[in-house]
């Protein structure tokens, strides 16, 4: 017998399940649960998670599912800011604070050891973010150019020239694509096939739906 359960995940919205029945091959043990990968009523997308409950929770796989390509986890936090103003500081400002707020969320996760590879992968590309946009906010309120110096990476190509013509288009247009650039060929794409054979080791299986109404 497969139980289907609808979860709302901690995305701030409330919880709702609904729980269905029906006969199917297979482990009469399995379980369906659908976990929305963005808030609202009407998700993007949706995963559908079957498994063995005997072997995993689907509390621990909701949490886990945080770091899906698509969930909150490796989710951008930190909108553009191209028009360059001032008054675009508080927002830039809260923008941060949320992405500092989801990197220690990330820091304190628990997981299991399969999923070291997205884990890192995740933390890193949300920590270039960050890096980001501190050197963007430094710009805009003491007007210091954005650094080509981070960790280890060579980012010389994107330094910005401190001829004032045009300025706010080359932090904000040009060394953020560049910076963002590099971030792709070092990193690289999000790492599908690691988080398919993580799921692979904990026996559950995934399908995508969509919550857009047709």
């Amino acid at each position: 017998m497969r139980i289907v359960i609808l979860i709302a995940m901690l995305l701030g919205f409330p919880s709702k399940r609904e729980v269905t029945s029906n006969q199917e091959a297979g482990s009469s043990r399995a379980i369906t649960i659908r976990i929305p990968l963005q808030p609202g009523p009407a998700p993007e997308e949706i995963s559908v998670l079957t498994f063995d409950p005997a072997r995993v929770s689907a509390e621990d796989l909701e949490k886990w599912t945080l770091f899906h390509e698509n969930a909150r986890f490796a989710a951008p936090v930190i909108g553009p800011y191209l028009e360059c103003k001032q008054s675009d500081i508080p927002e830039l400002r809260d923008d941060i604070k949320k992405l500092e707020q989801l990197l220690e969320e990330i820091d304190r996760s628990q997981h299991p050891k399969e999923m070291n590879d997205v884990v890192r992968y995740v933390k890193e590309r949300q920590s270039v973010w960050l890096w980001m946009a501190r050197q963007e906010l430094e710009f805009l309120t003491k007007g210091t150019l954005p650094s080509h110096e981070y960790k280890d990476w060579d980012l010389s190509a994107c330094k910005v020239s401190p001829d004032p013509t045009k300025i706010c288009y080359r932090v904000f247009y040009d060394w953020h694509n560049c910076v963002n650039d590099e971030q792709g060929r070092r990193l690289g794409p999000y790492p599908t096939d690691k988080w398919k054979a993580f799921l692979d080791a904990i026996g559950v299986e995934e399908r995508m739906e969509t919550g857009i109404p047709e």
